[in-house]
């Protein structure tokens, strides 16, 4: 190799050498960027994990939780405890369990009747679980937002019995303004419907032994009452009669239970004022409908379905929430007691 090749050679080693550099530094530049791009994801994943989103389930039991938003439906737990062996915790409630215990539930029978849950029931028994599974998997944080809304406490409200019913009807008014409100109750007593639906009734209302009606509230939604050859008897009675329609029915339908000697003592008041009162002096029209899904709940055989749909409710939990006053169990003497094929 002669001197301008060994110059030339040189150079272009220089050069090469110069590009390396290049390279190492843009290399170096990189590995750096990476080494604070992972530096930044640390500071981040330390943050997320220093700020874990707690849910609701993670602080309440289930139990609890259903308890706080389903205290009127507290017997569903009876049947999970029966299937389960108790309240199940948070991680034993999977979706096959769950289905598990809906094919169990079709094995329990009603509490009050005979016969197994209807399919009706056990579909809204599952809604309310699966309404407690999605509060419990929510977000529990301190903007209220999870609180309860405690409502102001309302005024019990009362029920007429079986027996109570037939001495209003054993009744004799003394003018029209108390065969009025004796006719009008009594309809709403038998049928379950709204006094503003009851002046709109008729015999012709009347389908073989089923009372057929849209209320006037609801207006989409049929309202279907099963009758009893008594019950229809005498609601025609009721229906024949011809009187002068009365603005305010209350004062004198509390007036004719007190004839009638329904003066038991109740209490109406709320958990903290307690307000005790002889039972015809809380008695007002709506009473008679309360007392329709009541009566029927506790001493008939009808299913939770069948009461709505008389009253003309689509939802069934609004029935069992609002019209169904009492729903204790109901023992074999009080049964004999209230048995009447008119009410």
């Amino acid at each position: 190799m002669n001197e301008n090749d060994l110059i030339k050679r040189i150079e272009e080693l220089e050069k090469d050498n110069a590009r390396l550099r290049k390279i190492e530094k843009e290399l170096k530049n990189t590995v750096k960027g990476f080494n604070k791009l992972i530096a930044t994801n640390n500071i981040m994943l330390k943050e997320i994990k220093s700020q874990k989103v707690e849910l609701v389930k993670d602080s309440i039991s289930f139990k609890h939780l259903f308890q706080t938003y389903n205290e009127k439906d507290w017997h569903i737990l009876r049947h999970m405890e029966a299937f389960w062996g108790d309240v199940p915790n948070w991680n034993k409630i999977t979706d096959n369990s769950l289905a598990d215990f809906q094919n169990f539930l079709r094995s329990q029978k009603k509490r009050i009747g005979d016969g197994l849950l209807s399919e009706t029931t056990i579909a809204l028994y599952m809604n309310l679980i699966k309404g407690t599974i999605k509060r419990g998997y929510s977000p529990r944080t301190n903007g209220g937002q999870n609180v309860k809304v405690l409502k102001a406490a309302k005024k019990k409200k009362v029920w007429l019995r079986p027996n109570d019913l037939q001495e209003i009807a054993d009744y004799t008014p003394i003018n029209d303004a108390e065969l009025y409100a004796k006719k009008m109750c009594l309809i709403s007593a038998i049928t379950g419907a709204r006094i503003s639906d009851v002046e709109h009734l008729s015999s012709a209302n009347i389908d073989g032994y089923t009372l057929r009606y849209i209320p006037i509230k609801t207006k989409d939604f049929e309202a279907s009452v099963s009758l009893t050859l008594e019950a229809k008897n005498y609601l025609n009675e009721l229906f024949d009669i011809q009187v002068e329609r009365l603005s305010d029915i209350n004062p004198v339908i509390r007036d004719i239970c007190r004839k009638c000697g329904i003066t038991r003592t109740i209490d109406i008041g709320t958990p903290n004022r307690p307000n005790v009162v002889e039972l015809c002096d809380a008695v007002h029209v709506h009473t008679f409908r309360h007392s329709f899904a009541t009566i029927k709940y506790r001493y008939s055989n009808w299913d939770e379905r069948q009461i709505s749909n008389a009253m003309g409710h689509a939802n069934i939990s609004m029935t069992l929430n609002n019209y169904v006053l009492d729903k204790s169990a109901v023992t074999e003497q009080e049964l004999k007691e209230n048995k009447n094929l008119i009410f």
